[in-house]
């Protein structure tokens, strides 16, 4: 049930999309606009991830393909594409759950549209998933009276699970995700142990795709390097950054897996580590950012999505709220 803060929400977006104010939105783009959705999970009953209803998906798709040129991102070297009168875009996926699988790619397929789809160098090579996801799991496994009694060392939430539970998970999961290993571990370790006793027990983990999986993929969907370990990289030192490049990259050459596009994880990275990705050849760089961006770009910024409406996914799709 929404709350009174959520209903004032949904209320503004059914009015912007009533009034047209995404399709006008789009009209007034350059055919120079690129916009980046980066989604994750679709249909899954997740308080943490960034969801959307498979069904508000398919809607999108067909609206999007009506005023949208969508692409890879290797089409952005093609003049035909380029010099199309639309505005681009381009829907990007990261992770490689196996609920791409079963919910995105029927409806990419029967729509006929491309996508960006970024793996997990660990989870491709074993099908377990990253910390990141096991603790999504398990804090998607327990109800709210045990999320108020969980003690997480130097944690303060803004909000109590009692009352905004999507908030807290969020806020734990960031606390958790935005920091470097060593200190993760500091912090577990020095917290009372029910967190990582609920990571480990967890009896939901997501199922992450394989090898075999990623191989049997529509030419619809264009592949891209998400890390090894699905580590924050801006927290980790530069060495760990290029090992962990390494490995990833290691495996998708054993998997014959190509590809130049590497997506940071969590939207985390410096400087530095820009300049190496384009030293080892990578062409296509992706940030979050949540920001617009040029078609002539190498580093492109993604627009974190999810709607809980048809309404709100135009209205977040069509780039109103970004700038």
């Amino acid at each position: 049930m929404l709350n009174t803060r959520d209903s004032a929400k949904e209320y503004l977006f059914y009015f912007f999309d009533s009034f047209k104010f995404p399709l006008l939105r789009t009209k007034l783009y350059s055919s120079d606009t690129l916009i980046v959705l980066n989604l994750h999970a679709i249909n899954i009953k997740n308080k943490v991830e960034n969801c959307l209803d498979v069904s508000i998906f398919d809607d999108l798709c067909k609206w999007l393909k009506i005023n949208f040129e969508i692409l890879h991102f290797q089409d952005l070297e093609d003049p035909e594409f380029l010099n199309c009168s639309k505005p681009k875009m381009i829907l990007s996926f990261d992770d490689g759950c196996f609920n791409f699988i079963e919910n995105v790619l029927p409806v990419i397929k029967s729509n006929n549209i491309k996508c960006n789809l970024n793996l997990i160098g660990y989870s491709l090579k074993t099908q377990v998933p990253p910390f990141t996801i096991c603790l999504s799991d398990a804090l998607r496994c327990i109800d709210d009276s045990t999320a108020e009694y969980i003690e997480i060392s130097g944690f303060t939430p803004t909000v109590s699970p009692l009352k905004r539970r999507a908030l807290w998970d969020i806020e734990v999961l960031n606390y958790l995700k935005m920091r470097s290993i060593e200190s993760r571990e500091k912090i577990l370790n020095n917290s009372d142990g029910r967190l990582q006793r609920l990571i480990d027990d967890c009896k939901e983990e997501t199922k992450m795709m394989s090898a075999a999986d990623v191989n049997n993929l529509s030419k619809l969907v264009e592949l891209g390097n998400h890390s090894y370990s699905h580590e924050s990289m801006a927290f980790q030192s530069y060495d760990y950054f290029k090992e962990d490049f390494f490995k990833s990259r290691d495996v998708f050459d054993e998997n014959n897996i190509s590809s130049d596009i590497y997506a940071f994880p969590n939207g985390s990275y410096r400087k530095d580590m820009i300049d190496f990705l384009y030293k080892e050849g990578v062409k296509y760089i992706l940030l979050v950012n949540e920001l617009k961006n040029s078609a002539k770009n190498s580093e492109y910024n993604r627009i974190t999505f999810y709607a809980n409406s048809l309404a709100e996914a135009r209205v977040r799709a069509s780039g109103i709220l970004n700038k």
